[in-house]
């Protein structure tokens, strides 16, 4: 996979219709379907079945842990996990279209690298949640000494 090449403009606008055009059918609605292979939110398998989902602790993804976790934490190696679960998703509709689409096509240009930047699932969810409540209307945004510091999620010692 290439990377999509993004020419630089001088309007919003154009940069918007470009961005559509360069992230058309990422999105499932406003979310962004991961795929365990995924260096952006995918990760090692779920250990139930065949889960498509990756690990967030306890060698589970997150909805098998709540499961099982419900379940009184039974031994895993006999332990069903209950119906099958679908791929994961992270939900960008909080966010504005400028944002979605500039989080998509920065997914989009890491999937492409040969030797991509990573991110746990459970941090891109974090990322997505910070950005929605530090009410940034686009990635562009704050200048170079805002970032990272000015979005701070006060949960980790990075920056989102």
């Amino acid at each position: 996979m290439t990377a999509p090449s993004l020419r630089i403009l001088d309007g919003r606008d154009e940069l918007l219709s470009q961005l559509r055009v360069l992230t058309a059918g990422q999105l499932a609605g406003s979310s962004l379907v991961v795929s365990l292979s995924d260096p952006i939110g995918g990760g090692l398998p779920c250990a139930i079945g065949q889960c498509p989902r990756p690990i967030q602790g306890n060698q589970l993804c997150t909805t098998h842990r709540d499961r099982w976790l419900a379940a009184g934490r039974p031994v895993l190696a006999g332990w069903a996990g209950g119906r099958p679960l679908g791929p994961a998703t992270v939900d960008l509709g909080g966010l504005p279209e400028t944002v979605r689409l500039e989080l998509t096509f920065g997914i989009l240009c890491a999937r492409a690298d040969p030797h991509p930047p990573t991110i746990a699932l459970h941090r891109l969810r974090r990322l997505v949640t910070g950005l929605a409540e530090a009410g940034v209307a686009s990635l562009l945004e704050p200048d170079e000494q805002s970032w990272p510091g000015a979005y701070r999620d006060g949960r980790t010692t990075g920056a989102l």
